[in-house]
């Protein structure tokens, strides 16, 4: 090059823009490895996720639609699992309120009824117990009381019908009671639709069977 000769120089700008690898779904590790491996930088945040399991990249930021430069910095979310909530306590809770406040967290509610003193309607149960780490959807059981109690089952057997009632009311039973006939012992209880010694609902319905055979008559004739 001879003095005061001209020259032309290009000045680079560096590498030109490259695509940003698509790594969502990708575990932690894999989704930094190609993002390292194609010149970017990773930075990594956490968030919680139901449908994406932990471990896995939730989201990218600039994603794979973009252009990026060597150098870049890419973050990357990722899942944690589903975000975890504490069973709340509903015992003592109207069976309404119950469901609305474990649906208003997610949870999916199966009700039981069970034979128990509190009024109808209480809840008098749940599984799992208050303060147990759940995920939103998870399923959840509560008792519910009928306001009725367990009571056993007199054996009324060989009894008149009123007495075989007042039996069967003071051991508890306050449903309805109705008489059927059946061959037996006239006026006598045959048989009831409860097991004797078997514990049922206080508000169960009986069928009470008197024996409806006419006694024997006496022997119009004697022999000599």
């Amino acid at each position: 090059v001879t003095e005061n000769s001209t020259v032309k120089i290009t000045i680079s700008s560096g590498e030109g823009s490259k695509s940003i690898p698509n790594v969502i779904g990708a575990t932690e590790a894999d989704a930094t490895k190609s993002l390292q491996a194609a010149g970017y930088k990773v930075n990594v945040s956490y968030g919680h996720s139901s449908t994406v399991a932990a471990g896995q990249v939730i989201s990218q930021s600039p994603d794979s639609s973009q252009k990026g430069q060597a150098g870049d910095t890419i973050t990357i979310s990722v899942s944690q699992g589903p975000d975890e909530i504490d069973m709340p306590n509903v015992v003592g809770s109207t069976k309404d309120a119950a469901v609305a406040e474990l649906q208003s967290k997610g949870f999916t509610v199966t009700i039981n009824e069970e034979d128990k003193p509190e009024a109808a309607g209480t809840v008098v149960g749940q599984n799992p117990v208050a303060g147990t780490k759940l995920s939103s959807g998870s399923a959840v059981i509560i008792a519910i009381s009928t306001g009725h109690v367990q009571v056993t089952a007199p054996d009324v057997r060989g009894m008149d019908f009123a007495t075989a009632v007042a039996t069967l009311q003071a051991a508890g039973f306050k449903g309805e009671m109705k008489q059927e006939p059946r061959e037996g012992d006239y006026g006598k209880v045959v048989s009831t639709t409860l097991i004797p010694g078997t514990q049922y609902s206080s508000n169960t319905g009986i069928t009470i069977y008197v024996g409806n055979t006419p006694p024997a008559s006496p022997e119009a004739d004697k022999t000599e």
